[in-house]
């Protein structure tokens, strides 16, 4: 997701990731192993998890400049499953 998000962020297509009850700590490790450059935010109390009702983990919403939400995506992305993602909620 970050190869994309370095291809996408100047075009304005922005990632936010949000950790579900991990500590701070064990975000940044995750991050730093895989050289993540995404903002990523920690939900420590899962408000997040239940205001969205998001399960499984992990879920990807895709939100389009309107701010509406476009798709919920359950489970893992391929490469090519992110690039067409990014393309759907690009501003045009």
């Amino acid at each position: 997701m970050d190869k994309q998000y370095q291809v996408y962020k100047d075009q304005g297509v922005q990632i936010l990731a949000v950790n579900i009850a991990q500590s701070d700590y064990e975000a940044r490790q995750y991050a730093e192993q895989r050289n993540l450059t995404f903002p990523i935010v920690i939900d420590k109390s899962k408000s997040v998890m239940e205001a969205y009702n998001i399960r499984p983990l992990p879920t990807t919403i895709l939100v389009n400049p309107e701010e509406k939400i476009v798709k919920i995506v359950t489970g893992e992305m391929s490469e090519q499953d992110i690039v067409s993602y990014m393309e759907q909620i690009q501003p045009g």
